[in-house]
């Protein structure tokens, strides 16, 4: 008697209609929005710093005027004296008396508004005096006079009137003797300007006003 394997029928599965869901679908990678947000950012980076950077360089690019006058605004400073003088100023006895020979100038301020007051404070300890072979010259601290005769000592807060001329002095430690030239920074903001002015002076040097007898 034979024998046989008894082998099932095979079933088959139905298989579920694939059916498109209208609000479903396939999240797409976000690596091209990221990619351009770091672009964006590093560019971003890079225009700020390069705009330092320019002015940083524009900065230390300082034209120096070499005209004693400057303009800037209603304010006119020209630069005089700029040599060599004993400097009168009073002393905690209310006498008249003279320093050493120190570098002294005297900047005159002129407001030339017709219409405008213009509050100034002296340059005496804000000037700066350098020169072409990098010395800085300290400021003397001294008050000059501004009129021995009358006693009068040179003000530290003064108002110029439309029209009207301000002399004021500052003095510095005497420039060594072989300098070629000398910078002087002035800052606009003591008479209400912005940044500064700059003066290229050159000798021989005139000698400075108030020069003992």
């Amino acid at each position: 008697m034979e024998t046989s394997l008894y082998v099932p029928p095979s079933i088959s599965m139905p298989m579920a209609p694939l059916v498109h869901d209208a609000h479903h679908t396939t999240p797409r990678p976000r690596n091209n929005l990221a990619v351009f947000v770091m672009v964006t950012v590093c560019l971003a980076v890079l225009f700020v710093g390069g705009a330092a950077l320019l002015t940083v360089a524009s900065s230390r690019q300082q034209v120096w005027s070499k005209s004693p006058t400057v303009i800037q605004g209603d304010i006119q400073v020209k630069v005089t004296g700029g040599g060599m003088a004993n400097v009168p100023f009073l002393d905690v006895l209310g006498r008249v008396q003279f320093t050493s020979p120190y570098f002294v100038i005297n900047p005159q301020i002129k407001n030339l508004s017709t219409t405008r007051k213009i509050d100034f404070e002296t340059w005496r300890s804000s000037a700066v005096l350098e020169d072409n072979f990098g010395n800085t010259y300290s400021h003397i601290g001294v008050t000059p006079m501004r009129n021995p005769a009358l006693l009068e000592p040179a003000p530290d807060l003064t108002a110029i009137y439309p029209g009207k001329t301000f002399f004021d002095s500052v003095v510095f430690e005497r420039p060594v003797a072989n300098a070629q030239w000398l910078h002087l920074q002035l800052p606009a903001s003591h008479f209400g300007g912005s940044g500064y002015l700059r003066f290229e002076i050159r000798p021989p040097y005139p000698v400075a006003p108030h020069t003992a007898p």
